[in-house]
């Protein structure tokens, strides 16, 4: 089995671990972390792990996208990304331990000419060969129609691959309508799709009417405070929802 994952706006992170951290003119860090991410990056480094076969598919450019591919090329995680112009995109974590503080400043991502939208479309079409899945991840960078997902699903099923959505807001909604195999809405983008159901245990969320249709699988983590519990759902013309609490095995987390 081959997962092929597409991450448009991939990132470097850089982690800034600042104690007792205070708004004044010079702060100074006492610890940096750079590494590659992005939504699908991280899930194809999990599967790497796993000892599945995976390659990373998307854009980047610029200084950070030269050190985004090294990384990736260094944790053994494959990857054929499409080379943009405009520099990949920087996001900043700020982390104070002592405070329990952590603030996340995002970029919105480099944008897309047409031109690498084709060359995209062509290294997309060469991975459809082998591929069983396609992981969708995250947001589209500026610039690209939210319904770019919808079309790449399509293409996707007439190659009888299967895929997988994980993204929010337009292009959520415009990615459904091409009825995913998985989906996994981002963030608050649940409220909207999905419908509470309590048990006597705890909280689930099944999919609403519309989020339903011709979705076979849909996956939720707990989010927050008001988030379900991770449930799956499947859907089929008879309504019919199977739940299932998932347990992750205890890790020993590290601490950056």
């Amino acid at each position: 089995m081959k997962v092929v994952t597409v991450t448009f706006n991939p990132a470097v992170d850089k982690t800034l671990l600042v104690p007792d951290f205070r708004f004044e003119r010079v702060v100074r860090v006492q610890q940096v972390f750079v590494y590659p991410s992005g939504k699908g990056v991280n899930v194809a480094r999990v599967l790497t792990r796993l000892g599945m076969s995976v390659i990373c598919l998307g854009f980047v450019g610029g200084y950070a996208g030269a050190f985004l591919r090294d990384g990736l090329t260094r944790e053994g995680i494959p990857h054929d990304f499409t080379t943009v112009s405009e520099e990949t995109r920087t996001n900043i974590t700020l982390r104070d331990p002592v405070r329990g503080m952590e603030s996340h400043l995002v970029e919105a991502g480099a944008r897309v000419t047409p031109t690498e939208l084709s060359d995209f479309l062509q290294t997309f079409q060469s991975h459809l060969r082998d591929a069983t899945w396609i992981a969708f991840c995250g947001s589209l960078p500026p610039g690209i129609s939210p319904d770019f997902y919808a079309q790449l699903i399509h293409l996707a099923h007439r190659h009888s691959v299967s895929c997988a959505l994980d993204t929010s807001g337009a292009a959520l909604r415009e990615g459904l309508a091409a009825v995913p195999e998985l989906v996994n809405p981002i963030g608050r983008s649940w409220q909207k799709w999905w419908v509470k159901r309590w048990t006597a245990t705890n909280e689930f969320a099944l999919p609403s009417e519309n989020f339903c249709q011709g979705v076979s699988f849909a996956l939720s983590s707990r989010w927050a405070k008001t988030a379900p519990s991770a449930a799956t759902a499947r859907a089929s013309g008879k309504r019919r929802h199977h739940r299932s609490r998932l347990s992750t095995p205890s890790v020993q987390a590290m601490r950056c």
